[in-house]
This record gives C-alpha cells, structure tokens and sequence, in this order.
C-alpha cells in the first residue's frame, strides 16, 4: 500500500511539474509576442547603401562621406574619427524601432525637446534620404523622443544613445591608432635629455641605438609599446590653448616619439592634473591640450639598462668557430663545430683536449663553460667623451662564420670593483663588475668545472 500510495504522489508531482512548464512556456511566447507587438518601425533602409552620414549638434554639423568601406569626414572638424561611433550611428538607424507613437502629426516639438534637435541625416546611393531627429530623454530616462518626418517616437535610451553623438564621442580618441606589432620605432626623452631610442628593421629586428648599441629585452618594450597604443583621451582641455605653461607643456618632462612604416606620433607630456589621475598632454604642431590616464605611463621613468637584453656580447654557438680567452694570464682556446641541424656531428676542443671524448658530461660542462663566457652581463650604462685607455684584464676574441667576422670585447679596468666593456676597440658604454666573472656559473668556475671532467 505504501509503495502504490508513494506512486500516486509521484505521478501527480510529475503533472503539476509538467503543467507549470506548459504555463511558463506560454506566457513566455505571450510576452515575446507583446513584445514584438510594441515595435513601431521609425526608418528601415540597407546600411550598406549608406554614402553620406550629417551629424548635427549642438557641438557644429558633420559630413562623413564612405570611402569605398570606409567612413571619412569631408567637413566639419579637422580630427581623426571614431569608425565605430559614426558606423553605430548609420547601423541603428537603418533598423530603428520605437515602443511608443506620441504623434503622429506633432504640432508642439518643445516639450519634447525637437524645436532645435540633434539631427542625423542619412543619404543613400541612390540619392535619397532619411532624416532623424532626436530630442530630450523621457521623464523616467527610458527613452529618447524621435521624431521622423511629421511623427514623434519614443525608443529605447540604450538605442538613442548610439545615434546621439557629441564631437568628443565621433573623435577617434586614441592618440595612435595602430597595432603594437607595426611600432617600428620608440624614443623616450625625459627632462630634455634622451633616454632610449630603438629601432626594428629588416632580419635584425629591434635594436637599441641610443644611449648605447645593443640587444632588447622584448618583454619590456613590447609592454610599452601596448601602453602607447592603449592610450586614449580622457578628456579635451583646451583646443588652441596660448599658455602652455599652465599645463607644463612649454617645457615638458616627457617626450615620446613612435613610428610604424606610415604613421608618425610625437607626444608631449606636462605636469599631471591636480584633479584626475591623468597627465596634461599635446601633439607636436597643436596647441590643443587633452589629459591621458597616467596609469599607462609607468614606463616613464626606466632607466635605459631596463630595455636592454643585458648581455654584453652573446653570439650563438652555431655561429662561432673559435674563441680565445685571456684570463688570469692564461689563454684559453676553445675550438667549435656545431650545426643545429646535425648535432651529432658536434666537435668541442679545449685547449687541444677533444671534450666528446668525455660522453654527454664533457660536452655538457663545455656547453656550461661557453654559455658562462656569453653570459656575461653588464651592470651600468655609463657615456663618456673618450674611449677608455689602459691594458685590459680579460679579453675575448671571437671567430664567427658571419660578419663582422671578429668580435675583440676587451675588460679595461674601471675601478678596483669594475671594468669598461670595448667592443672591436669601441666603446660599449657599458659597465660590468668584476665579480661577474667569479660567480657561480662564471667563467672561472665553470673553467675548473670543465677541466674535472676533461683530465
């Protein structure tokens, strides 16, 4: 009885779950057929066909023409727009629809905010148009009051709101509108004084050239340039400002230039505003001064030995056929043959002992002893007038497979702590301690390492 009883009281469960589903489902097509019912069509043409697009405000009247797929502005301003606000614009307009008819033949626009609107007019290819006017927020601010030909509208705020545009909302407010990957060129000056310029061309890609020759570290820079890209307008000041000493903008703190292959940006950065997080700035050639979110200027103030890889000189094995360490008044000789693509055929040479000779732990403590001497890294950037003179400490002559041939990095004593770096007799400008040499996995400890297992 138990178990029949149990049977019903499911089966009736079940009917009541499946008569509730049955009245949701219902009443969810009721609502989305109320819904549909509430749309009022205000203007329907084919975006694509879109040639001409007039903004009108109180801000002055726009005129953006399309250029084969693009928009551009013919009058109005003298600005880079913004492709998506003005494309938003055309696209929502070309399938507006209002959940309310106010009038359809209205005779008084103020109290709707329609005696002096925002108006947008769309010509078409074929040489006719669609006119919209665009008045005040409803009193609830749920909607927009449209009005198109004699009638007045209301549609949804989140739609007006994509066919109401201030000027500052139709500039393109990104100070340099390109990718990162294009950046081909970055200088940074800070107090009048340069910082760092690099440089990517051709095979060798980016490269340091001020304040010293030399590798990058890509990480670093590659951040910078997302930061410069990323910039954006947080707010326009003042459009043809006469003081620029208000904004610090007459003597400015920063100078940024960046390059891609067709556009070039020079930026001038002031003093920080006193009431937002954001830094006065201008274009080279402008006046008009803008704020930008200092949060995407924390590279403002690294040092150049921050963007470099390091390293004073690190030449690939697979490019080097010999090199001579002098040391400790000792020469040290290593002789190398070695093909990424036949590594079986590697030969390693020590001072005239053949290390494959020793199995995988000779050519392993080689490799350590090779990498040790590449691996020397500079700890100071240091320019000065004259190339350094004395007699080098330690030199390292390398014999590569390409040019420039011979690289001769000589260690001229600087100090009893540190040494000049030379470079094929010029100077680096870079500084290395003197312990670089003596650390763990330095040359003379990976020397003696080597020889254990060698003799």
């Amino acid at each position: 009885m138990k178990l029949y009883r149990n049977l019903i009281i499911l089966v009736v469960v079940l009917l009541a779950l499946a008569g509730a589903f049955a009245y949701v489902t219902l009443s969810s097509k009721s609502d989305a057929t109320k819904s549909d019912d509430k749309k009022i069509e205000v203007s329907k043409f084919d975006a694509e066909k879109a040639s001409e697009l007039t903004v009108e405000n109180t801000d002055g009247k726009y005129v953006f023409k399309k250029n084969g797929t693009e928009w551009e502005m013919t009058s109005g301003g003298n600005f880079k727009i913004d492709a998506t606000n003005v494309n938003a614009i055309v696209t929502n307009a070309a399938d507006l629809s209002a959940y309310k008819l106010v009038e359809e033949k209205a005779s008084s626009l103020e109290k709707y905010g329609l005696a002096n609107p925002y108006r947008v007019t769309i010509k078409m290819s074929d040489g006719t148009e669609n006119v919209l006017e665009i008045g005040n927020m409803t009193a609830t601010k749920e909607g927009y009051y449209v009005k198109k030909g004699n009638s007045v509208y209301v549609v949804y705020a989140s739609t007006g709101d994509l066919l109401v545009a201030s000027e500052k909302e139709l500039r393109n407010k990104y100070i340099f509108d390109v990718y990162s990957t294009d950046i081909t060129k970055f200088v940074l000056d800070r107090g009048g004084k340069r910082v760092f310029s690099v440089d990517k061309s051709g095979e060798k890609g980016w490269t340091m050239l001020e304040p010293i020759k030399g590798n990058i570290n890509l990480v670093r820079l590659n951040t910078i340039c997302e930061s410069i890209v990323r910039a954006s307008v947080t707010d326009y000041v003042e459009e043809n400002a006469q003081d620029l000493s208000k904004y610090g903008l007459d003597n400015p703190t920063y100078v940024i230039e960046a390059a891609t292959e067709k556009q070039k940006l020079k930026l001038i950065l002031g003093k920080e505003s006193e009431t937002e997080y954001a830094y006065y700035a201008k274009l080279d050639g402008s006046n008009e001064v803008f704020t930008l979110d200092s949060s995407l200027f924390s590279f403002l103030d690294i040092k150049a030995i921050e963007l470099c890889e390091g390293l004073v000189y690190a030449p690939t094995i697979y490019n080097v056929s010999e090199v001579v360490l002098n040391i400790d008044g000792n020469t040290r000789t290593l002789k190398i043959e070695s093909d990424s693509a036949k590594p079986e055929e590697d030969k390693f040479i020590i001072d005239g002992i053949d290390v494959m000779k020793k199995g995988d732990e000779g050519e392993s403590a080689f490799r350590n002893y090779y990498t040790s001497i590449i691996g020397i890294a500079f700890s100071d950037i240091e320019l000065l007038d004259k190339t350094p003179t004395g007699t080098p400490e330690i030199t390292i002559t390398y014999s590569l497979e390409s040019a420039p041939g011979k690289m001769v990095v000589e260690f001229i004593p600087k100090d009893d702590r540190n040494y000049y770096a030379l470079k094929n007799g010029e100077y680096t400008g870079m500084v290395v301690k003197k312990s670089a040499f003596d650390a763990g996995d330095g040359p003379r400890k990976n020397y003696e390492s080597l020889m254990k297992v060698v003799k």
